[in-house]
């Protein structure tokens, strides 16, 4: 049997990659709850970690689909340890760009596909989002 091993693979990579690579940026997430929110408000060049740091595999992986990395942690330490991971690992190589969800609620511990970030406020990250791009 073959072993899943979440470090060298990111979630949603196989739908991402072409839309990624056409407008010449990826967003990477956490948690694939978090591709499955920015999926349901329209935001298809998403990929998720599945965890808090970003491996030698998923870093060149990630680095395959664009120009500029747009990284959207949680809003706790592990969320502020994967948007240093993938900075330290890319800046060279590409534009990164790290968001901070504080801007979008004050609730601690929140994640683009929790309810308490509420719909309104995902609505208001997309729109931020698309004006980093």
């Amino acid at each position: 049997t073959e072993i899943f091993k979440k470090g060298e693979l990111l979630y949603n990579y196989h739908r991402a990659k072409d839309e990624a690579r056409s407008v010449g940026q990826v967003i990477i997430m956490e948690g694939f709850m978090d591709v499955m929110r920015a999926y349901t408000v329209g935001v298809k060049n998403v990929v998720a970690t599945m965890g808090a740091s970003l491996s030698v595999e998923q870093r060149n992986l990630l680095l395959g689909l664009g120009k500029k990395i747009i990284v959207i942690g949680d809003l706790d330490e592990a969320g502020k340890r994967l948007g240093q991971s993938v900075y330290n690992q890319c800046y060279r190589f590409a534009n990164v760009v790290q968001i901070d969800l504080g801007q979008f609620t004050k609730i601690e511990k929140s994640s683009p596909c929790e309810s308490d970030i509420g719909f309104d406020d995902m609505c208001e990250l997309v729109e931020y989002i698309r004006s980093v791009i």
